[in-house]
């Protein structure tokens, strides 16, 4: 992965860890039950698919990010 990371000219090097955490934050946003992320990516409990989870999803994000624009605009 890191190789196609190089060889792809990307801004950053992927490694294949990188690719599974993404997975696994896609697969939490879009609802999916722990059990069956866990069952797709070989994890035995939940503990350790969690910390993938800690961060906000994208929607989240956004709204922060507009929130926080929303203080720089003249309120008058």
């Amino acid at each position: 992965m890191k190789n196609i990371s190089t060889i792809a000219k990307l801004s950053q090097r992927y490694t294949g860890h990188c690719l599974r955490a993404t997975a696994i934050h896609a697969m939490n946003d879009a609802g999916h039950e722990a059990r069956h992320i866990m069952f797709i990516n070989g994890h035995r409990n939940k503990a350790s698919i969690r910390s993938y989870n800690l961060g906000c999803n994208i929607n989240e994000k956004k709204s922060m990010s507009n929130t926080l624009s929303a203080l720089t605009e003249p309120t008058c």
